[in-house]
């Protein structure tokens, strides 16, 4: 179960990278248009690895999960409603 978490958690990095690459193929482009279910998938990850990491050196994966999440919260957040407070 523990390979099996590493696998995904580091295929879902890799796809993250891959649009950071100024290829224009469609294989490094296409992973800008999944940035929600790119999320989706960090925020789980990220829950899961809490009950899979338990050495403490291990604890980069948790962050560089976090980085990502933030990365793609900050892309995702302009195409968001904004409430205006004022009346």
């Amino acid at each position: 179960m523990e390979i099996f978490f590493y696998i995904i958690s580091c295929i879902v990095l890799l796809v993250n990278l891959l649009p950071f690459f100024s290829n224009q193929h469609w294989f490094f482009r296409i992973w800008d248009f999944g940035k929600i279910q790119l999320l989706f998938l960090l925020l789980v990850l990220f829950i899961i690895s809490f009950v899979i990491i338990d050495d403490i050196s291990k604890r980069i994966l948790q962050l560089v999960l976090v980085v990502f999440i933030f990365y793609n919260i900050k892309i995702l957040l302009p195409y968001t409603k904004k409430i205006n407070k004022k009346k």
